[in-house]
C-alpha cells in the first residue's frame, strides 16, 4: 500500500514540473514535426483549356491542409491541385502546408492550340457567268485557339471575292485558296463558263398598290431565276396622265385607277398590278386672327393634293401679316395657287401686300371689281388700290369675279371643286348703293370627298343667303357670316336649311349668329383655340383640329 502512494506521488510530481516548464518557456518549447513536400515534376506544358491534376507528396506529416497559388491567374488558374491553362504564357504553380513554412513549386507553360488541318467545302467548282457561290470550311481541332483564316485568289478579274463569298463576272479558270494562321491550305479549282439563262418569271411583293396624289413609291420585282442572263425591266402604265412609271418608280398624278405593267427584254414575261390613286390632303385651315389687337378677320388656307391657296388674307396689321406667313410656312406654303379675296374690308383683304412681298409666289388674283359705292369708299379704295398694285408688280394674273364669273361658275383646285356665289356686282344695286361692303362679300361651296364647306364671307342680307341657300342645300362644315355677330345673315329658318355637322366662326366665342343653330352642333372659334388655326381635314373622314 505504501509502494502504491509512492507511485502515484511521483506521477504527479512529473506532471507538475512538466506543467510549470510550459507555463515558463510556452508552447514552442514543445517539437513540432519537420514535414517535407514534393511534386516530382518538371516544367508541365499544356494547351489553353487543358487540365492537369498534381499530387504532391508530404512526409513527416500524418495530418495536414494544402495551400495552392499560381502566379498569374490569367495564364493558368490551379484549384485543389488542378491546373486549367486559360491563355497563351507562363505561371509558377506553388503548393504549401499550411502553418508550415514548406511548400514546392513547378512551372506551367501554356501553348496555343494550333490548327491541324483546313478543308474547303469543295476542292471543284464549275459555275456560270453571275453566278454566285459562298464557301465554308472546316478548321481542326475545333477548339484551335486563332481561327482566322485569309483567302487567295489566283485572278481577281474573273470574279468578285470577299471573305468567301465568289460572284462570276467572266469566263475563265481560277484557284480560290483558304489558309489558316500557321500557313496550312486548302484550295478550290473553279472553272466559269458563259451561259444565257433567260428570265422565267417576274414577282412583285404585291398586286396592288394605293397612293396619294403627289407620292411615289419604288417597286423592286424578283426575277426568276436570279442568274438570268439579261434583267432588264420595261415599264409601262395603261395611262400616264393617272400615274407614271420610270425604273420601277411610280408617281401618282391624278385620282384614279391605273394597271402598270413590267416586262423582260424580250416582253415574253410580264406582271402587272393595279395601281389606286386618291386624293392627298384635303384641308381647310381657318388661321388665327387678331393676335395683335382684338378684332376679326378671316385668313383661310386651303389645301388640295399638295397644292395651296387661299380665300382672304387677315388683317392688315404686321403682328397678323408675320402670324398668317409664319403660319404658311409651318405648313409648308412655299406656292400660292391663287387668292381670292370675297370682300375689300381690312380684315379681309389687309394682308394681300405683306404676301406679295413675303416671297410666296402666287399664281392668281381672284376679285370683284370695287367701284367706290359702299359707305367707307376711302379706305376700302385704297385697300383695294393697294393689293392691284401689288399683284401688279409682280405681274401675278388678275381675274375679276364680276366680270368673269356668275353664280355657280367653278374653279377647278386639285381635288376640290369650288363653286362661287354672290359673284354680281351689288354695290350697283339700289338698294345697296352707300351701304356696306359686306353686301358684296362672294362665297365658296367647296366640294371634296362628297363633303361640302361652305364659305360665306361677310354675308349681310339676308334674301341674297336664302337664294343662295336654294343653291348649295345643306352642308357639312359651315363658316358663319361677318364672323358671327348679330349682322350676319343667317335666321334660324336659313340655319336650318343648311343644318351643317360641324360649324366655324372666325373670332371669339360669339354667339348672336351662332344661337340661331341647334345647340348641339359643334362649333369652333379661331380666336379662342390654342392653335394657330382650326384645320378642317377632308381627306377621308371629316376631321377637326382645335
Amino acid at each position: 500500500m505504501k509502494n502504491k502512494l509512492n507511485v502515484i506521488i511521483a506521477i504527479l510530481a512529473t506532471l507538475c514540473v512538466g506543467l510549470s516548464l510550459y507555463l515558463l518557456l510556452g508552447k514552442d518549447s514543445i517539437i513540432k514535426p519537420n514535414p517535407t513536400i514534393t511534386l516530382n515534376r518538371g516544367t508541365i506544358i499544356l494547351k489553353i483549356g487543358e487540365e492537369e491534376t498534381l499530387k504532391p507528396i508530404v512526409e513527416n506529416l500524418d495530418n495536414y491542409t494544402l495551400e495552392w497559388t499560381s502566379s498569374n491567374n490569367n495564364v493558368a488558374t490551379v484549384i485543389d491541385g488542378t491546373i486549367r491553362a486559360a491563355n497563351k504564357g507562363s505561371s509558377l504553380i506553388t503548393v504549401k502546408i499550411k502553418d508550415y513554412d514548406v511548400s514546392t513549386s513547378v512551372n506551367v507553360i501554356v501553348n496555343e492550340i494550333e490548327p491541324e488541318s483546313i478543308k474547303l467545302d469543295t476542292n471543284i467548282l464549275e459555275l456560270t457567268v453571275d453566278d454566285t457561290y459562298e464557301f465554308s470550311y472546316t478548321l481542326l481541332p475545333e477548339n484551335v485557339t486563332n481561327k482566322e483564316v485569309r483567302w487567295e485568289v489566283s485572278d481577281n478579274s474573273l470574279v468578285e471575292f470577299d471573305n468567301g463569298r465568289l460572284t462570276a463576272i467572266k469566263s475563265g479558270v481560277l484557284s480560290i485558296r483558304v489558309i489558316a494562321s500557321n500557313g496550312i491550305k486548302d484550295t478550290c479549282n473553279i472553272l466559269i463558263k458563259d451561259k444565257v439563262i433567260p428570265v422565267e418569271e417576274i414577282t412583285i411583293e404585291k398586286d396592288s398598290y394605293e397612293l396619294k396624289i403627289g407620292d411615289s413609291i419604288t417597286i423592286k420585282p424578283t426575277i426568276s431565276p436570279d442568274n438570268a442572263t439579261d434583267k432588264t425591266l420595261i415599264w409601262e402604265s395603261s395611262d400616264p396622265s393617272i400615274a407614271t412609271v420610270s425604273k420601277g418608280v411610280i408617281k401618282a398624278i391624278k385620282q384614279g385607277s391605273v394597271t402598270i405593267t413590267v416586262s423582260d427584254s424580250t416582253k415574253q414575261v410580264t406582271k402587272s398590278i393595279n395601281v389606286t390613286v386618291t386624293p392627298k390632303s384635303q384641308k381647310i385651315h381657318f388661321i388665327k386672327q387678331s393676335v395683335v389687337k382684338a378684332d376679326a378677320g378671316d385668313a383661310i388656307l386651303i389645301e388640295s393634293d399638295g397644292k395651296f391657296a387661299m380665300v382672304d388674307t387677315g388683317l392688315n396689321t404686321t403682328g397678323d401679316n408675320t402670324f398668317v406667313y409664319n403660319y404658311l410656312k409651318s405648313v409648308g406654303v412655299k406656292e400660292l395657287e391663287f387668292i381670292l379675296i370675297t370682300h375689300c374690308h381690312d380684315d379681309h383683304i389687309g394682308g394681300v401686300v405683306s404676301l406679295v412681298n413675303s416671297g410666296i409666289k402666287i399664281n392668281r388674283f381672284y376679285i370683284k371689281t370695287y367701284i367706290g359705292k359702299d359707305g367707307n369708299s376711302g379706305t376700302n379704295s385704297k385697300l383695294y388700290k393697294n393689293a392691284i398694285n401689288a399683284m401688279k408688280s409682280k405681274n401675278v394674273p388678275i381675274t375679276y369675279i364680276d366680270q368673269s364669273f356668275r353664280d355657280g361658275s367653278v374653279i377647278q383646285f386639285g381635288s376640290m371643286n369650288i363653286k362661287l356665289y354672290n359673284t354680281v356686282q351689288r354695290m350697283n344695286e339700289k338698294r345697296f348703293l352707300h351701304g356696306n361692303e359686306n353686301n358684296n362679300s362672294v362665297m365658296e361651296l367647296i366640294t371634296v370627298n362628297n363633303y361640302k364647306v361652305f364659305l360665306t364671307g361677310d354675308s349681310y342680307n339676308g334674301s341674297i343667303m336664302g337664294d343662295i341657300i336654294s343653291k348649295t342645300g345643306s352642308v357639312d362644315v359651315l363658316k358663319i357670316p361677318h364672323h358671327g355677330y348679330a349682322t350676319c345673315s343667317l335666321n334660324s329658318e336659313k340655319a336650318a336649311r343648311l343644318n351643317p355637322k360641324y360649324i366655324i366662326v372666325t373670332n371669339s366665342k360669339i354667339n348672336a349668329c351662332r344661337s340661331n343653330f341647334n345647340s348641339s352642333i359643334p362649333t369652333y372659334y379661331t380666336r379662342a383655340s390654342s392653335k394657330n388655326a382650326i384645320v378642317v381635314d377632308l381627306t377621308n373622314k371629316i376631321r377637326i383640329e382645335s
